[in-house]
């Protein structure tokens, strides 16, 4: 008898335990399903980033070449004044 009190006492408690664990493991599972949301998330942001950083360096070349343009303009001018001024002075 005692036995039996004992054997259901522990298949009580392997029970108890076993439904711990299942909720334990759906837990995880859905915390695993957010993590890997997470990670595709970052994972787009990072190729956006990355597409952003890319498109801004082109914009930063075509400034530079538009800046080195305008510069080398404004020395061709300022020759052109410089000579002009020569003559006047002449």
């Amino acid at each position: 008898m005692d036995d039996e009190i004992t054997n259901k006492m522990l298949l009580e408690h392997i029970q108890a335990m076993r439904y711990s664990l299942e909720i334990d493991i759906n837990g995880l599972r859905s915390d695993i399903k957010i993590i890997k949301s997470d990670i595709l998330n970052i994972k787009i942001d990072i190729n956006n980033l990355s597409d952003r950083v890319d498109e801004g360096f082109k914009e930063a070349a075509l400034h530079r070449k538009a800046l080195q343009e305008d510069l080398d303009a404004t020395i061709k001018m300022q020759a052109q004044h410089q000579q002009q001024l020569k003559t006047l002075a002449a």
